[in-house]
Parts: C-alpha cells; sequence; structure tokens
C-alpha cells in the first residue's frame, strides 16, 4: 500500500468520488486495485530512470487484462510524467487530470 501522505489524499480522492472504480499507478508494477499487495517495498517514476519501469506494452495489456478498458473517460491524480504515461496507453479516451500544472503542495490542497 502507498503510504505517502500525497497517497493518501490521492486515494481519499477516489474513494470518494470513484469508490468502485480506481486503481493505482505503478511505474513498476502497473495498474493495481487497491486489494492488490506487492512485495517488498521500492523506488520508481515514470518521471526518472524509465529504463527500470513497466513498459507500456505491458500497461497496455493490463488495460485489458483488468478491464479498464471499459471506462470512457479516465482521471489522473498525478503529474505531468503520470498523465503522458495514461494518455499514451489510453488512446481515444477522455483524459481528466485536475492537477496537470500544479506543484505537489497545490495538489495536496485540491485534494
Amino acid at each position: 500500500m502507498y503510504i505517502g501522505p500525497f497517497a493518501k489524499k490521492c486515494r481519499e480522492y477516489a474513494e470518494k468520488f470513484y469508490s468502485t472504480s480506481w486503481c493505482i499507478l505503478s511505474a513498476k508494477h502497473g495498474f493495481l486495485f487497491p486489494d492488490e499487495i506487492v512485495p517488498g517495498n521500492y523506488n520508481a517514476t515514470f518521471c526518472k530512470n524509465r529504463s527500470q519501469n513497466i513498459s507500456i506494452e505491458e500497461l497496455s495489456k493490463q488495460v485489458v487484462e483488468k478491464r479498464l478498458d471499459k471506462f470512457d473517460r479516465i482521471v489522473v491524480l498525478g503529474g505531468k510524467c503520470y498523465v503522458d504515461i495514461v494518455k499514451e496507453v489510453f488512446r481515444g479516451k477522455e483524459i481528466y487530470a485536475p492537477f496537470i500544472g500544479c506543484r505537489i503542495g497545490e495538489m495536496m490542497k485540491k485534494n
């Protein structure tokens, strides 16, 4: 489980507005549902050192496997790096990114 302050705020937002239809985008593991557990700690982001990250191809495969392609509108609670990945994986879908252009402190206040 992601436990940092920003992750907690995003989880609260997702549970409030999308209680049954949200997931986490992990740079290492891809799309994770709230009840999925990953072993150990890791430090990966789509913003730096992307060579260690999950591939776009694998993310696209997960979208189908996890039936995320059934949604017409995808909400991204994150910065530009994550929004860009989601746009690439969910081509043709409406992407809503309320935090684009915000710094982390501003994101926390909006949440």
